[in-house]
């Protein structure tokens, strides 16, 4: 994917592995909410670098370089999390360390993994059956660039990205607590296509968007 330049900001890239430190502090900052931030940013940089290796990784970036927003995605949402350990072993300490200061954090991760080995859906508007496999897992950007369009540029660039490898529609999972993050994704053209609750007592939304036109 090539380089995307913005008049406001600065550029859009593929994230390289040395990025992960930083796109996991904008996460916790930007995602308090989330459980992924729970894990602390150690781990989140474990778990970036990864997908910035095996997945879809872009960072935005102003003008003097500094990463100012992030969006990750997967292509194989199904058993994420299982391929993060196995790729990252390193991680498993540190996870281990975190249950044992936080042990109510077990059942989060052990519901997470279950939602990961059950990703992959059926589209509802595919009388094909066609697999929507492609899910964007995570997009933030820091506060001092919000309001800037630099999320709908991450989004733009990354849609560009998945016609390039003729993916007509893809996914998300949107806690439905998280109301800014829900207002910008029915902003930029995603359908509510149905509910799912991922941690116990905590509704999420699934959108779907259609690409193909």
């Amino acid at each position: 994917m090539s380089v995307q330049k913005h008049q406001h900001f600065g550029s859009v890239d593929r994230a390289s592995l040395v990025d992960s430190p930083y796109i996991a502090q904008i996460h916790r900052k930007c995602i308090p909410q989330g459980f992924l931030s729970l894990l602390g940013t150690q781990l989140l940089t474990k778990l970036y670098s990864f997908l910035s290796e095996k997945e879809v990784s872009l960072v935005a970036r102003n003008d003097n370089g500094k990463i100012i927003g992030f969006l990750c995605a997967s292509f194989h949402p199904s058993g994420l999390l299982k391929r993060f350990l196995i790729c990252r072993p390193s991680a498993w300490p540190l996870l281990c360390l975190i249950i044992i200061r936080n042990p109510r954090l077990l059942r989060g991760l052990l519901e997470s993994a279950k939602a990961s080995s059950k990703k992959t859906t059926l589209d509802p508007d595919n009388s094909a059956g066609e697999r929507t496999e492609v899910e964007l897992l995570s997009i933030a950007v820091s506060e001092c660039a919000q309001q800037r369009g630099v999320g709908s540029l991450l989004l733009q660039s990354f849609e560009e990205h998945l016609k390039s490898c003729r993916v007509a529609r893809y996914r998300l999972i949107a806690g439905q607590n998280l109301v800014s993050a829900n207002r910008f994704y029915k902003k930029n053209g995603f359908r509510v296509c149905g509910c799912v609750e991922i941690h116990r007592g905590e509704k999420s939304t699934i959108y779907t968007k259609d690409i193909s036109r």
